[in-house]
């Protein structure tokens, strides 16, 4: 019985603890492809992920891959709290805090059921 009770505490705290990071990996995984870019100051930021293991980071020219690109696509996605029921307006919010001169947000998402979500923010001339 000590031994259940003692997987059971440990099971509950592992889950607790776990990192951001991996909730948000796991909840990238119900979709087949993420695309995010937002146009500051006349640069263009691109994030990019493909399921399953594809990631890409772009800024202006400079295309960056690999571990690099992954940690910048997750971070991304944590920030703009991206799910199927996101709103345009929280995560323009979320973003100028970062990119105070935005002047487009397009963020494009596909599930594993091939349902395309896409939200798009421009500013105002």
């Amino acid at each position: 019985m000590k031994i259940k009770m003692a997987f059971v505490v440990m099971l509950f705290l592992s889950v607790q603890f776990l990192p951001f990071q991996s909730v948000v990996e796991s909840a990238m995984m119900e979709n087949n492809s993420v695309r995010i870019t937002i146009i500051d100051k006349g640069m263009t930021y691109e994030w990019e992920y493909d399921n399953p293991n594809k990631y890409e980071y772009e800024i202006g020219e400079k295309v960056v891959k690999g571990t690099d690109a992954k940690k910048e696509v997750i971070r991304m996605i944590s920030l703009l709290k991206l799910n199927e029921n996101a709103e345009v307006e929280d995560m323009l919010e979320c973003v100028q805090k970062q990119y105070q001169d935005i002047e487009r947000l397009d963020v494009r998402m596909m599930n594993a059921e091939g349902q395309l979500f896409t939200w798009v923010w421009e500013k105002a001339n």
